[in-house]
């Protein structure tokens, strides 16, 4: 869907941030209130903050996007839905969300609702806009790892709005996709913690230095092609970042735009002063992805940003005032001011004139009142005055007459109708628990390949239970009997390879298929595959693993973000299973890591699968090995496998998923063994 007006969307983490960004000339603002928000440790907005806020965005007709971008477990998720309804009293009508069920939730009980996809929702193609606009969806965030045409394409047939962000931080991991931060240091970028454990430094082939750390986005060399693409919105990122930040940033764009032109040098000049990470970079819009993507704050870049904070917070910073039309009547018996903007109209009377006895009141003098309106919102754009002869009015009856009609002006124009949440009786469906055992399902991914002797022999340890077994989309392995496992992303210019590969593959006799992301929702539809979602889905409450059984997927595997007792819960509801085994992915990149150290420097990126090898070593000494993808992408693994299966022996799961990526066959073995009996881990092992 092609936008006929591509707004400017700044970020704000508290209410000084959001006042800067409406004198910096944003069209809109997102922002968070106290709780369910991706920037936790923000300082965010107090609920009578957000009414004064929602207040000033009426009245200034600039848009405010609510984040309740975080998962949601069942024990908040009530709390979750108040939130949003409290919100909608305030006059938010539109929210980012990440959290599918929440999102359901919402739209199933306010269908006004205006609902956009947070970009932690991974939604990175055409085929993602369609299975979101078939939920009430208006408008996805796109992933920072989205090139020009993948852009062009999904602003031309997307049928929902496209936003992108154009200036600000880029995480290494595809948004929605990093365990990092929760498994290493139990803070959760899901659910607005992340400890940035990508910020820090790392050793691989020798080499020390921030190797996960990518330089800011820079994209405001691009803007006149962003809004003839089509694109909704441009989106500023920076919640965590100071007023003056988002004033500076915000301004320049909004005169980029404006004037329709590049930056100038100094203009460029300015950005990268007022924060950098060792310069910019826009080598995702332009697939130029590699090592000269990678850079951290230097001292430069951090007393730049102070230097350039402390001139912007010395400036005078105004939010650009409302045109207004003033009619004075007076005559003998009555007086009259009306003030109009915007096709609105208030006005206020007066006590009748007394009679002039020696300088009877002009137009002239009348302005010189009526035309103060520096404490309000409002500028003169014309005053017409019908004045009596021989009459006369105290200037401190004609300012309180300006007070009046202003006053009531502004009510007229921040006037609303709040959204309400239908209110719903609790019910509670009916439900599976299991006391069978649960199904197995072995995948293997990365260099553990799966042989036909090893087939065998997993079969025979897990005699007398269903077991299934799947293998890469683009593996030599896939045939009837197995099922495949998709990629953990793709982008638009990848889609119509893997649709061939999917209707070669039913050809073949293959009929199940592990969804690793919304985009392949509609494609394994499509070719009439049975459809079982991965962990990457995020599913952490009921109501989003109902909503997947409902859209026709057969069963899903709930985050392993999810502690025992969640998944006990979740468990209730049908074709609910866990992650048992496993070294937990814990990034998935668009930057070849392998690449960028000299390994498969001459293998083109259209290869599926590279054997190279490479791990990562942080400050402590602890190695996370690094496995590639289809597309030359990297996944990087915890260093320990999880282990879950006999603590969730009870749980009514029904299936237990274990992950296959660099063990050996007798350490495959032993883990189907113990898995499928229930044991206690045995060595080195994680409870994530």
């Amino acid at each position: 869907m092609k936008a006929e007006y591509t707004q400017l969307l700044a970020p704000a983490g508290s209410f000084d941030a959001f006042l800067a960004a409406l004198a910096g000339g944003a069209d809109a603002v997102y922002l968070a209130g106290s709780g369910f928000n991706a920037r936790a440790n923000a300082k965010n907005f107090t609920d009578d903050e957000l009414k004064e806020a929602f207040r000033l965005s009426r009245l200034y007709e600039k848009k405010i996007y609510i984040t309740l971008n975080t998962l949601v477990f069942d024990r908040d998720f009530d709390a979750a839905v108040e939130v949003a309804g409290r919100y909608m009293q305030y006059g938010a009508d539109t929210f980012i969300i990440q959290d599918l069920g929440l999102a359901a939730e919402l739209k199933a009980r306010c269908p006004e609702v205006k609902l956009h996809a947070s970009t932690q929702m991974t939604g990175t193609s055409v085929e993602a806009a369609e299975f979101l606009h078939r939920l009430g969806y208006e408008r996805m965030v796109a992933p920072r790892e989205l090139d020009r045409a993948g852009l062009i394409e999904l602003c031309e047939r997307s049928p929902i709005e496209t936003e992108y962000f154009v200036h600000g931080a880029l995480c290494v991991c595809y948004s929605g996709q990093c365990l990092f931060s929760s498994v290493v240091g139990r803070r959760s970028g899901n659910f607005g913690l992340c400890a940035q454990p990508c910020r820090m430094e790392y050793s691989a082939r020798g080499k020390t230095g921030y190797l996960l750390s990518l330089k800011d986005n820079c994209l405001a060399d691009e803007l006149g092609e962003l809004k003839r693409a089509g694109v909704a919105c441009l989106k500023i990122e920076g919640r965590m970042k100071s007023p003056e930040y988002v004033y500076g940033i915000t301004r320049q764009y909004r005169t980029l735009l404006d004037k329709d032109r590049a930056p100038t040098d100094g203009e460029r000049d300015f950005l990268e002063r007022l924060f950098a990470r060792d310069g910019f970079t826009s080598a995702y819009f332009r697939r130029g992805a590699g090592p000269s993507m990678f850079g951290a704050r230097t001292e430069k870049n951090k007393r730049d940003t102070a230097q350039t904070e402390k001139a912007l917070a010395a400036e005078k910073k105004e939010i650009k005032r409302i045109p207004c039309e003033m009619r004075f009547f007076a005559d003998r018996s009555a007086v009259r001011l009306e003030m109009s903007a915007r096709g609105e109209t208030a006005s206020a009377e007066g006590d009748r004139p007394n009679e002039a006895i020696s300088s009877p009141m002009t137009p002239e003098s009348a302005a010189r009142s009526l035309c103060k309106l520096g404490q309000t919102p409002f500028e003169l754009k014309s005053l017409d005055c019908d004045i009596s002869a021989n009459i006369n009015m105290a200037p401190s009856a004609l300012n309180l007459l300006r007070r009046t009609a202003a006053e009531r002006l502004e009510r007229r124009l921040t006037e609303f109708r709040p959204l309400t949440l239908e209110v719903r009786t609790k019910s509670n469906p009916s439900c599976r628990q299991s006391s069978e055992k649960p199904e197995l399902r072995l995948i293997f991914d990365g260099r553990t390949a799966l042989t036909d002797s090893l087939e065998n022999e997993l079969s025979d340890i897990c005699s007398g239970r269903k077991t299934r077994f799947f293998v890469p989309l683009w593996s030599d392995g896939a045939r009837e009997g197995r099922g495949i496992l998709m990629p953990p992303v793709f982008l638009p210019r990848e889609a119509e390879g893997i649709s061939a590969r999917l209707a070669e593959l039913r050809m073949r006799g293959v009929t199940d298929a592990i969804c690793t992301n919304i985009g392949f929702i509609p494609m394994l539809e499509k070719h009439g595959f049975n459809i079982h979602g991965s962990y990457r889905l995020n599913v952490t409450n009921k109501r989003s693993a109902r909503l997947f059984y409902s859209l026709g997927l057969c069963s899903v595997t709930v985050s392993p973000e999810c502690a025992d007792g969640a998944i006990r819960e979740m468990a209730r509801t049908d074709g609910v299973g866990a992650f048992v085994y496993g070294r937990l992915p814990l990034m998935t990149l668009e930057n070849c890591l392998i690449r960028n150290s000299g390994g498969c420097r001459e293998r083109a990126a259209r290869e599926h699968f590279c054997p190279e090898k490479l791990t990562l070593k942080d400050r402590t000494g602890t190695v996370f090995p690094v496995i590639t993808a289809p597309g030359h992408r990297n996944v990087i693994l915890n260093s320990l496998p999880s282990y879950r299966a006999d603590s969730l022996r009870d749980a009514g799961t029904a299936f237990y998923t274990l992950y296959f990526t660099d063990e050996s066959e007798s350490e495959i073995i032993s883990a189907v063994r113990r898995a499928a009996d229930f044991a206690k881990p045995e060595g080195a092992y994680t409870r994530r």
